[in-house]
Order: C-alpha cells, then structure tokens, then sequence
C-alpha cells in the first residue's frame, strides 16, 4: 500500500470521513460528466477519475509523478479510462478539447498557479465546465491549529480572491461551497428506490465554507443546485464521541501529569528548604572562614612586609654583587689582555729559543767538525813538527787565542777544546732534556713554545 504524506490522498491509509471529504466532489461532478470527455488535472492515484469515468464518455487523470499514474493505471482499470504523465501547467492537449475538467485542491499546491488556471481554461471546450477547489485559508488555518500550515500548499486562497483568479480565465463563474455537516439518515433494506433529503441552510454562507468549488464556463453555466453527498461509512457522532473520548483522556493523563507535577513540586519545596538551611549554615561557615581568612591575611601582610623588607636587603646585596661582578669581570678582561700579552712574550720566547737550539746544532756540528780536525792534527803534528807548529797555532786560533802576544802552550790548547767540546756536549744534552721535558709538552698542548724539531 502507498504510504500517506499529506500530499495525496490515499484510499484505504487515511479516515474514513477524509477520503468522502473528496470522493464526494467527484460524485457532484459526475452530474456534469454524463456523456462528456472528462479531464482530472491533477489525479493523483486516479480514485476520482475512476468514477467519472462511470458516466462519462472517455476520462483521462493527468499527474506529474509518474509512480503515482503508474499506480493509478493499476488500480483502474475501465473502458474510457485513461492515465497520463504530464505537467498540469502544459498539458499535452489541443484548445477545447475537454467537455468537463475538473481538478480538486491543486490549485494551492502550484507555485505558478496562474498558468496551471490558463493551461486549464484553454483546454476546456467553449460549452464545456470546469470545476476547481481548494480549501478556505481561514478556515483551513484555524482547523489545522497547532499543526501549522500544511507544508505541501504554496498558495492558499479566501473567498474574494478564488473568484477574482477564476474570473481572470472564465467569463462566467460561481463558487459555491463545501462542508462536512452533521447528518441524520433514515434508511432500510428493502425499498430504496427514493431519497429525499432535508437542509436547514438559513445560516450557510458560501464565504464561510470550508472547501470552495469553483464551476466555471466560457459560455454559460449550466444549473448546479444543492447536492448532498451520504457515506454508507463514516460516522460523525461516532467520530466526535471518539475525539471526546481522547479529549478526556488527555485530560485524565494531564490531570495525573499535574498530580505528580504538584508531588515533584512539594518534593522540589523540602528539598529548597533543606537546601536553603544548608546554604544558611555554609553562609555561617563562610563568615566565619571569612573572619579567619581575614585574620589570616592580616599575618600574611605582616609576613609579607617581613619579606619586602628582606626582599630589599636581598636586592641590595644582589646589586653588590652584580658590582662585584663587573670589578671581576673588568679584572678578568684585564687578565685576558695580560695574558694575551704573556703569550705574546712566550711566543718571541719560544723563537728565541728556537734560534738558539739551531746555534747550539750548529755549534755542535761545529765542535764535532773541529774534533774530527784536532784529531788529524794531533797525528800529523807526530809526523811533522812544522805542520804541529802550524796546527798548534790552529788550534790556539780555534780555542780563541790571541796568537800575535805569543803562542799559548799546547796543553792549555787541548784543555780550552776540551772543554769547548765539553760545553757543546752540555748544551746538546740540555737541548735533549728541554726536548722531553712535560713543561714543553704542556707548552704545546696550550700552544706556546718552541717547536724544537
């Protein structure tokens, strides 16, 4: 089964007293239908059509959706009986081509509903009728109360403006009105060959129907009378007794939601009066942890004058220091300068002993030249006296004699060499020693000294 939105109406889904609420404008149609090409615009699932086409001559529903025509076409199924999938606001027939059109609460469910009304005037025959409803703003706004606009309407109309828009496509038109009213039937089983009806109507006032319906002509309208529409189902008595039924029970459901609501409420009360006497006690509490706390802050800013006092002296001594600080760091930025200075000193030093270690090699090599010399002298002077007289003169030369005040004698010679040679050695070995020393050693590792290679 269809589910029912709202937005259709769906037999069998919806109450009872709504489904005739539209079936019986199809059934005051189906007096103009007898014979005639019929068109519902807006079909929907072809319930309306499917009566009309019962008197008429061929009737066709038009819908937009085409699930619902799919529908439609399955659940209908007469000889003249047709369904198609249009727009109503182009439908797809020549001018005139309909004896009756109808189209039941449409009109306020289109956004252009101008052209949907001319789209319906063009196809309608010069002699023909075509019948359009739609509710009453005002009374459909005060009947759906707190349920609110019915959001599938775009467009809703009161009784002035339904006839003027009728009246801007047909020359001739009167709307009449729709309500659903209680009824009393008298009826049998046996003879129901005639209904005579009877309507108090001395109040009723089209303005004030709930539903309009609209019959309009290009030519001239024919007779529409009253029309009384009897369900063999539904029952308003019944309907109202049940909604007072629901009514009271609401009632009953709230009058025990307001039991329980004065219970919560004399509950809530107790609980507000403990609340407040504990909120009373804490105040006390409070006040007095206030006087403490007063107390306390009291000896808190004793305390804290006591160490602003210190503070200060702290900050004093703070300053002295930072003071003492910059004399020191002046001091050893001095220090640097001065240290800088001494390696400057230690490193003319250290060349400076660089210098006199290769003197000291080259004496050396010198003295041991020199031994190498006194020992080819010593032998020739054993062979040659003249050559030992020449060599001592040499050799006091060499010992750094002064050979013009006389010749020095040759052992004074040999002991000045010796100890020339003597020397040497003495320096060589000091050399060695500097060489290995650990002062020299951490001398490199700092940098400074000689290299001494």
């Amino acid at each position: 089964m269809v589910e029912f939105t709202g937005e259709r109406i769906v037999p069998g889904a919806v109450d009872e007293d709504l489904l005739h609420e539209h079936v019986s404008r199809y059934r005051f149609a189906s007096r103009f239908a007898v014979g005639k090409r019929c068109l519902d615009a807006g079909c929907g699932l072809g319930y309306g059509t499917a009566l009309l086409s019962q008197s008429a001559a061929t009737a066709v529903g038009v819908d937009v959706d085409p699930g619902t025509v799919l529908r439609a076409r399955e659940a209908n199924r007469l000889p003249g009986l047709n369904f198609s999938i249009s727009d109503v606001c182009a439908l797809p027939f020549a001018d005139g081509h309909f004896d009756l059109s109808v189209s039941f609460e449409v009109v306020e469910h289109m956004q252009d509903w101008r052209r949907f009304l001319r789209e319906l005037a063009r196809v309608t025959a010069r002699h023909g009728v075509a019948l359009v409803s739609t509710p009453n703003r005002d009374y459909y706004a005060e009947s759906r109360g707190e349920s609110g606009p019915n959001p599938f309407h775009v467009h809703e109309f009161d009784y002035s403006e339904f006839l003027d828009a009728m009246r801007d496509v047909f020359q001739h038109v009167r709307v009449i009105g729709q309500n659903a009213v209680p009824a009393i039937s008298f009826f049998g089983s046996e003879d129901r060959s005639a209904l005579e009806t009877f309507r108090d109507s001395s109040d009723a006032v089209v303005a004030d129907a709930q539903f309009y319906i609209a019959v309009c002509s290009h030519d001239s309208l024919p007779a529409s009378g009253d029309f009384v529409y009897l369900a063999s189902t539904g029952n308003v008595l019944m309907e109202r007794a049940r909604h007072i039924q629901l009514l009271e029970q609401e009632v009953k459901t709230k009058t025990q939601w307001l039991e329980q609501a004065k219970s919560e409420l004399a509950s809530l009360q107790r609980v507000h009066e403990r609340v407040e006497l504990e909120l009373k006690e804490r105040s006390a509490w409070a006040l007095q942890s206030t006087e403490d706390l007063q107390s306390r802050n009291a000896s808190l800013a004793s305390s804290l004058e006591r160490k602003c006092e210190e503070l200060e002296v702290a900050v004093a001594r703070l300053h002295e220091a930072e003071r003492t600080i910059e004399e020191r760091s002046q001091w050893a930025r001095r220090l640097d300068a001065h240290n800088l200075e001494l390696r400057e000193r230690i490193l003319h030093l250290d060349r400076a002993l660089l210098d006199a270690a290769e003197a000291v090699a080259s004496s050396v090599a010198r003295a041991e030249g020199l031994t190498d010399q006194l020992n080819s002298l010593a032998v020739a002077l054993e062979d040659n006296q003249h050559l030992r007289h020449r060599e001592q003169s040499l050799l006091a030369e060499i010992a750094g004699f002064d050979t013009t005040q006389g010749e020095p004698a040759v052992p004074e010679i040999a002991a000045r060499l010796r100890g020339i040679v003597e020397a040497s050695q003495q320096r060589a070995e000091a050399l060695e020693l500097l060489r290995v020393s650990r002062w020299l050693r951490l001398g490199r590792i700092l940098g400074v000294g000689p290299s001494l290679r």
